[in-house]
């Protein structure tokens, strides 16, 4: 997933394309539980310390050095995924955990 600078495309009313880099859902289907899991960069560097959460819920996470996040041990479900970090546009979508079955 890209975040942009307030001042970049956003603001300037480009469209913008979001990229899922590493982006997956592992599920495991005996404890039908999954992990949510990718990776977060700006002008095709990594981000560090970006917020990821499920709004709703207890679980989020900040990215690493690498811009990696994962959150795991997720019930089955839907769920929105927000991304945030200050001087950045936000980002949010929806994923959806399930047996067997990757995201995007």
């Amino acid at each position: 997933m890209q975040l942009y600078k307030n001042n970049g495309p956003i603001a300037q009313g480009i469209l913008i394309t979001m990229l899922w880099v590493g982006t997956a859902i592992a599920a495991q289907a005996q404890s039908e539980k999954g992990t949510v899991e990718g990776k977060i960069t700006t002008e095709g560097k990594p981000l560090a310390f970006v917020s990821v959460g499920l709004p709703g819920t207890p679980h989020g996470t900040t990215t690493d050095a690498d811009g990696r996040y994962s959150i795991s041990h997720l019930p089955f479900g839907t769920y929105e995924l927000r991304a945030s970090f200050t001087g950045y546009s936000g980002f949010r979508t929806s994923v959806t955990l399930s047996a067997g079955q990757p995201a995007l």
